[in-house]
């Protein structure tokens, strides 16, 4: 696979950019009491460039939320390959969620997220199109074949466990402490994961 020229870098960081205003600005205020003016004025954008790169408001989150996915892919292949696969997704998954503890806002967008239909439909697409990155790793990690069951299944355990870890960071209780702190809810997650017949 080719490297992305520089006009696709340069695009990739611009929607990152914009998506990272306006989950900021969505944390603030709530989706719906923000504009797409308010998002590209915020972005330093025009209104036209805003939908230059997304088709609605709702969209703009997906590459923010996205990155989060990447860093954790990009730690899982980068972990031994001989490390138990329980072991490097721990850490996979606290190297992307140790930086949302560090944004509060993120953890207050999450939250608003999960009550608007539209966003957090743009997070379950985030997911699942995160599924064959991961694929990938584990197919390179393992030497099976990135479509096979075995594969394809713990994949998608890996994304939905990523899912689920954010999400229940974002509904912890401000009385719990512990529930507060998203790698605590990333132990949990992959807890579960322990029980699953992972082949890889």
């Amino acid at each position: 696979m080719s490297s992305p020229s520089l006009t696709e870098r340069r695009r990739a960081a611009t929607l990152l950019d914009i998506s990272t205003v306006a989950v900021a600005l969505f944390a603030e205020r709530g989706a719906q009491q923000c504009t797409v003016a308010d998002i590209a004025r915020a972005a330093g954008v025009s209104e036209r460039t805003f939908y230059r790169y997304f088709a609605t408001k709702e969209q703009v989150i997906a590459p923010a939320l996205a990155a989060g996915m990447r860093t954790s892919e990009e730690v899982l292949a980068a972990r031994p390959a001989d490390e138990p696969l329980l072991d490097s997704l721990r850490a996979s998954f606290e190297a992307a969620l140790l930086g949302n503890e560090r944004a509060p806002h993120v953890r207050r967008f999450l939250a608003a997220m999960l009550d608007d239909e539209a966003l957090y439909a743009v997070w379950l697409h985030v997911v699942h199109d995160a599924e064959p990155g991961i694929a990938a790793v584990l197919a390179a990690r393992t030497g099976l074949p990135a479509g096979s069951t075995d594969i394809a299944l713990t994949a998608a355990c890996v994304a939905v466990a990523f899912r689920i870890t954010l999400e229940r960071w974002a509904r912890a209780d401000p009385g719990d402490p512990a529930a507060l702190n998203p790698v605590r809810a990333a132990e949990e997650a992959l807890g579960v994961l322990v029980r699953l017949p992972l082949t890889a």
